[in-house]
């Protein structure tokens, strides 16, 4: 498989996202206590594009059951259990969502989230990872989250699978945003994998797109807070 891993960086097959806002060493040095969310993994996107980008079609249907979000989260926690202390936080994913969020990122986890009863009143700083959008030029459209395409080419097909996400870090405090990050990751894949409908998966298929995209955010994990910069 081909592997491509864009952090913060123009997106030049798919489309564009410029670098993004990150810390200082000296706002992390501040930071002792990090709690985590994802909104990423609810719905995932299809889009069948045509010779020459044409008339694509698109769908949408529901991978829950794929996990990507607890996922992420202990990823994301794994790598950076031993330098911080990871506190666990409650809340709703669909408050989270790309362009559904009612209210401004750090407003929404102040009011859409709660920390345990036992642990601390705050914490220092919240990692957020929830969907992005990047344009397919030839299609002149946008595929955001967990997604599959499905290229028509003179030679026949080609498919790809990957994921786009924003990671956050949010002031725990203020809650305010102290940076953010444009990360996407997509491989190409066997013709196995698709199907015109992401209702219609097989149990096969979804376990191969389990796979396949808890790979690449395991992959996209250390890149990412390498940049913020959580770690070296």
């Amino acid at each position: 498989m081909i592997k491509r891993i864009l952090i913060g960086l123009a997106l030049l097959m798919l489309g564009g996202c410029a670098a993004r806002p990150t810390m200082s060493p000296q706002q992390v040095a501040a930071i002792k206590t990090i709690s985590i969310v994802s909104a990423i993994g609810d719905d995932m996107m299809t889009m069948d594009i045509p010779l020459f980008g044409m008339g694509a079609s698109t769908t949408n249907g529901p991978i829950t059951d794929l996990g990507l979000d607890p996922y992420l989260i202990g990823q994301i926690g794994d790598r950076l259990k031993d330098r911080f202390q990871i506190i666990p936080v409650s809340y709703q994913s669909e408050e989270f969502r790309s362009g559904r969020m009612k209210a401004p990122i750090g407003e929404t986890i102040h009011q859409r989230t709660t920390l345990p009863p036992a642990g601390p009143a705050a914490v220092d700083a919240y990692i957020v990872a929830t969907t992005a959008n990047v344009e397919i030029r030839s299609a002149g459209r946008h595929v955001r989250g967990a997604f599959m395409t499905r290229f028509t080419t003179v030679g026949g097909y080609e498919y790809d699978a990957g994921v786009i996400y924003t990671m956050t870090v949010i002031d725990g405090h203020d809650f305010k945003t102290l940076a953010h990050i444009d990360v996407l990751d997509y491989d190409a894949v066997a013709a196995s994998y698709w199907a015109d409908d992401i209702n219609k998966l097989t149990p096969e298929q979804r376990k191969n797109l389990k796979d396949e995209l808890q790979s690449q955010l395991s992959s996209t994990v250390r890149p990412a807070l390498k940049r913020l910069p959580f770690v070296e």
